[in-house]
């Protein structure tokens, strides 16, 4: 479940468990580094609200890849073309930066190993957290039954228009079953849904504790859209610490 804080929400499946798991709302500002003069000014004022500050901060600019850091001994000082993050560090915050993309939040709860990532249309395709669960296993041997994982928030099908070709790429690479639950036809028009298609491919996968935020970030002023905003959008964060 994702609960309104007002500056962000919290996924209260996550913090549950003791962790710190949330997306900005535009009353966060738009803290992201990368795009916003302002960004890391308030990226730390929104660690600050969340009492942690005394965690390291690690973030990316991202490039919609499926590259994957896994944080260990080594912190650098600045991460490129990076998409996703693994730590069992107790010391370090993951903030990735949306505006209408995917967050997926992953914990281990036995081996309490956090991960993060963003995926897009471009990161779903290239199967990105599918590949962060391919980490978990052959780094870390997380099991799957001991996998929690939360999407959202993200642009809903409601409101992402695709086109034939789009639906053609992703039926070369999915199951019917996977296809037929996430991509949906209104009259002469296709659209998509991100939260579904990664949801039901984790469920493929075998994993069974997933939460979905039922959120979109086109309907919502709640929240930045460049599909809805264009040049002009901002970012929404997502964090996760212990």
């Amino acid at each position: 479940m994702f609960i309104n804080k007002n500056e962000y929400y919290e996924i209260n499946t996550l913090s549950d468990f003791g962790l710190t798991a949330v997306y900005s709302t535009v009353k966060a500002g738009s803290p992201a580094p990368y795009n916003n003069p302002n960004g890391l000014e308030e990226l730390n004022s929104l660690i600050s609200l969340l009492n942690k500050s005394d965690k390291t901060l690690i973030y990316a600019k991202q490039t919609h890849s499926d590259n994957i850091e896994i944080i260990d001994d080594i912190i650098k000082e600045n991460y490129e073309d990076v998409d996703g993050f693994i730590t069992k560090r107790k010391d370090v915050l993951f903030a990735t930066f949306y505006a209408d993309c995917l967050p997926i939040y992953i914990y281990d709860k036995k081996q309490e190993i956090i991960g993060l990532c963003h995926s897009g249309w471009v990161g779903t395709f290239k199967g990105i957290g599918p590949k962060m669960l391919d980490i978990f296993a052959s780094t870390f041997n997380s099991k799957k039954h001991d996998l929690v994982i939360a999407l959202g928030i993200g642009i809903g099908h409601c409101c992402y228009e695709v086109s034939q070709d789009f639906y053609d790429k992703f039926k070369s690479i999915s199951s019917d079953d996977l296809v037929n639950k996430s991509f949906y036809r209104k009259k002469d028009k296709l659209f998509f849904d991100n939260e579904d298609y990664n949801y039901y491919r984790f469920k493929e996968l075998g994993i069974t504790n997933i939460t979905k935020s039922k959120k979109c970030t086109y309907c919502s002023d709640e929240f930045h859209s460049y599909r809805r905003d264009k040049e002009n959008a901002g970012r929404n964060t997502a964090i996760l610490s212990f």
